[in-house]
């Protein structure tokens, strides 16, 4: 690796273990947390659900993420929702009228519009606007609660990733102070710490909810991103409905590594360059397909929910720093804990 972008969990230059000792710990803390504190608010909520047919109902754990992921974006990003007016035409943006941080269900609805318009937040915009048809039916004095609570927690979180998360984000509030304004990438780029987090812990809790379905699944696979791949010029990797399968072209590629790593296991693995093309061609057999999805800390929830809506059981391994070309002019070739990743195919 020559240099850190944002983020690194490979602390000292050995190995990214420990950061997987940690986030275990405060991902199991903080979902039993959530589920605990908004007891009363998921059972109501999966009722809703239940009545409503949105979906199928899910887990209060997957719930609770979802709290925290309310939570989280709105102390990000309801200030600008409230006091911008995206305009349908890029980088065209007018102030508006309206002002006030009140926890309203019109605020909501702004933040939803706002993190839409960025083009962003696909999977999380469809997440918030069944909460938003949930948030309708409360009483003015529940609702407020509730915002307000997710917005406190989300603080509390956040202090507290601090003590355990922050080291491996040495590099993060460097590169925000740099990010230029008309990078087209800007708000993926100019995302916060605290969405790094959320990211950091979900797609563990998303890990422990899956990780027993994921297991029995009768197929999985394994999809890594391009800025794996040592060198992508000359990558002989042959096209398929699932991405790019490695044929073992280059030895020290870390692609080939991880596909020799697993030779025992009967997973196949696929290498998909833009997150746009996942899954687009794949034809899915009622949730007998597990993913063990690869990808830098801000992609983590969105694979996931993503992988999960379409009908896969997805795993979530970071990437041990960022490295494809929205951090890096020139790209920087990635790595994974391999060890890790066993760790979740092993049955």
């Amino acid at each position: 690796m020559s240099e850190i972008i944002t983020y690194n969990l490979n602390l000292s230059n050995t190995t990214s273990d420990e950061y997987y000792e940690n986030i275990k710990k405060i991902a199991n803390t903080i979902s039993t947390e959530l589920v605990n504190e908004y007891s009363d608010f998921l059972d109501d909520y999966m009722m809703f659900q239940k009545i409503s047919s949105h979906e199928k109902v899910r887990t209060k754990q997957e719930y609770g993420l979802e709290v925290l992921l309310i939570g989280v974006l709105w102390n990000s990003y309801i200030e600008k929702a409230i006091s911008l007016k995206l305009s349908f035409f890029k980088n065209h943006i007018q102030k508006s009228n309206d002002s006030g941080l009140e926890y309203s269900l019109d605020n909501f609805k702004k933040l939803i519009d706002y993190l839409e318009s960025s083009k962003e937040f696909f999977e999380e915009v469809k997440r918030l606007e069944v909460w938003h048809k949930y948030l309708y039916n409360l009483s003015d004095k529940d609702l407020y609660s509730f915002l307000k609570s997710a917005s406190r927690f989300s603080v509390e979180f956040s202090h507290r990733c601090d003590e355990l998360l922050g080291k491996y984000l040495p590099n993060l509030d460097s590169f925000l102070k740099v990010v230029p304004k008309n990078k087209d990438d800007i708000i993926l780029c100019s995302k916060s710490k605290e969405q790094y987090y959320l990211n950091m812990v979900g797609a563990e809790i998303m890990n422990i909810v899956f990780l027993e379905d994921f297991r029995n699944t009768k197929e999985k696979m394994i999809i890594l991103p391009g800025c794996m791949v040592l060198n992508k010029e000359d990558c002989q990797a042959e096209p398929t409905k699932w991405g790019n399968s490695c044929v073992g072209c280059t030895f020290n590629c870390p692609v080939n590594k991880i596909n020799r790593s697993i030779k025992d296991y009967n997973i196949n693995v696929y290498i998909v360059h833009h997150e746009s093309d996942l899954y687009k061609n794949a034809q899915l057999d009622d949730d007998n397909i597990g993913i063990v999805g690869i990808a830098c800390v801000l992609n983590l929830l969105s694979g996931g929910w993503k992988a999960k809506r379409i009908g896969l059981l997805p795993q979530c391994v970071l990437l041990d720093y960022c490295g494809c070309k929205h951090w890096h002019e020139n790209g920087i070739v990635t790595n994974i804990n391999i060890n890790e990743l066993l760790s979740k195919i092993k049955v």
